[in-house]
């Protein structure tokens, strides 16, 4: 009993998250505030460390800050197509967790190093058609805590919902 009343407390948090990161969505049109708002709102949802996002491009995706602990760095980065956990996204269009970082063949080492990042977690931004937008990446640093896997209800992509004249957010 104790286990699905923890569980629901949870599923409960969670959709609330769901429902913030949402109304702050639509509170602006400002493309950098609403990957900013996406980031900081889903870094909580996830219980990770840092993380970024950014737009998908010609040259593939972009990133201009990175949240660490509550503060925001520059990071000026593109990953194109196959480069990095983001330009995996482009590919596959499917999340990529890895909880070694420094083993991971796909993720970029030199980004690892300087934020030292332990795990990440990389979500695809997708469009009504299942275009993919833009990413989301959540971290962890050498703290040996892993992030939540694939079968998880944390892990999914970003879907952008077009029911509405307002921009909806919700798992896939």
């Amino acid at each position: 009993m104790l286990v699905d009343l923890a569980q629901s407390d949870r599923e409960e948090l969670d959709a609330q998250s769901l429902l913030r990161i949402s109304q702050q969505l639509n509170s602006t049109l400002d493309t950098d505030l609403l990957l900013d708002s996406l980031i900081v709102g889903a870094l909580q949802l996830v219980g990770a460390e840092s993380g970024c996002s950014g737009l998908y491009t010609p040259e593939g995706m972009v990133c201009r800050r990175y949240f660490q602990s509550g503060t925001v760095l520059p990071l000026e980065y593109c990953w194109p197509p196959g480069h990095g956990l983001p330009g995996w996204l482009i590919e596959h269009k499917v999340p990529y967790l890895t909880n070694d970082a420094l083993s991971d063949t796909q993720i970029v080492h030199e980004l690892c190093e300087q934020f030292g990042v332990w795990s990440a977690l990389s979500t695809p931004i997708l469009g009504a058609g299942d275009e993919v937008l833009g990413f989301s990446k959540f971290t962890t640093k050498k703290t040996g805590r892993a992030l939540p896997g694939p079968i998880g209800t944390n892990c999914w992509p970003f879907r952008i919902r077009p029911q509405s004249p307002c921009r909806m957010l919700s798992p896939t």
